[in-house]
């Protein structure tokens, strides 16, 4: 490999492909038109997540040929615990950043350079991310910055890039970044660790920007660059019943983990109490199975189970019975977009 021009850096890009082989060649496409000015030397991994046979070997013929390694999990590990084969490469390698990439996403050719410039321009920044707009009309923002609202308990997601500025100037040390497109500054995970795989999918972006956070890392967000995603916002009615357990389980495990002292009073209730109105909304909406899903989320966030998720159970009958307790209570919140 030739050496590096003063302005380089090492860039692992991870791609983690599960079941949409489509569009994890369009996004290695736009990765392969990436302008790259600075000439910095990439090494872009797409790893296959234990998808189906046809998947990956239609995977291995839309890559033919391109310039990049191809690894195959045998089974899902999961977002975190998929991108973390890459990041360990990174760090074995001397890599200097590494950018997580989602499958789904299309990058604009000029995201790596204005990724780079900003997080190389300010020492302190451990994570950035671009601009995440909708692939199928990029006037709706899909993610512009995001901060933890600790006394809330609460994800307060910016709705421009005004608002944003304004955020990282009053919470600089609260920021979170999606993990869409998120480029990490690999001497900061050499310091807080990789993706914490326990949480398998969902909120372990959350967990990596609080834990570099408490570190003194910032995670800031690079406005000029570009990213495009495939599946903005869905509603309630196209997210699978694992997307609502995943989400219950894991927010357990992340507030309680990063929560500051002052505000954890009736911590655990006040979370209970959240995911079941969340339960009590998609059983307002008719959708059982999901749930279920939201239920046994719950349950697990207290029985301490991590990993992928498991929704061929019942719904032990406590959580059940604190449901229905509280669906009186919960009707007042429940919106006419649930049905």
């Amino acid at each position: 490999m030739s050496k590096p021009a003063p302005s380089s850096r090492r860039i692992l890009i991870s791609v983690l492909n599960w079941n949409c082989s489509d569009e994890t060649a369009a996004c290695v496409r736009s990765l392969a038109a990436l302008k790259n000015r600075a000439g910095h030397l990439l090494d872009i991994v797409v790893i296959d997540n234990g998808s189906r046979a046809e998947e990956w070997t239609r995977l291995q013929q839309s890559l033919a040929g391109a310039d990049l390694s191809l690894l195959r999990n045998e089974q899902n590990l999961g977002f975190a615990g998929g991108h973390n084969i890459a990041l360990r490469r990174a760090l074995d390698s001397g890599a200097d950043y590494a950018w997580l990439v989602n499958s789904d996403a299309v990058v604009k050719p000029d995201a790596l350079d204005r990724l780079v410039e900003l997080i190389d321009a300010d020492p302190r920044c451990g994570a950035t991310s671009p601009l995440i707009l909708a692939r199928d009309d990029e006037s709706v923002i899909d993610f512009c910055g995001a901060r933890h609202d600790w006394p809330a308990m609460a994800s307060v997601s910016s709705t421009s890039v005004e608002e944003t500025r304004q955020m990282e100037a009053q919470y600089p040390r609260d920021m979170w970044l999606m993990g869409a497109a998120l480029m990490l500054r690999v001497e900061a995970l050499r310091e807080v660790g990789l993706l914490n795989d326990s949480y398998f999918a969902y909120w372990e972006d959350n967990d990596i920007s609080a834990r570099l956070s408490a570190k003194g890392w910032l995670c800031r967000m690079a406005f000029d660059a570009v990213v495009l995603h495939c599946h903005p916002r869905l509603r309630m009615s196209e997210k699978g019943p694992y997307y609502f357990y995943l989400m219950a389980r894991n927010s357990f495990k992340f507030w309680y983990q990063h929560t500051p002292a002052p505000y954890r009073r009736m911590i655990r209730l006040k979370l209970i109490d959240r995911a079941l109105l969340v339960a009590n909304r998609l059983r307002n909406g008719g959708y059982d199975e999901k749930c279920a899903a939201c239920m046994l989320g719950v349950y697990d966030s207290q029985t301490g189970k991590s990993g992928k998720w498991n929704l061929e159970r019942k719904v032990p009958w406590v959580v059940e019975a604190l449901r229905r307790a509280l669906w009186r209570n919960h009707a007042r919140h429940f919106r006419p977009g649930d049905a």
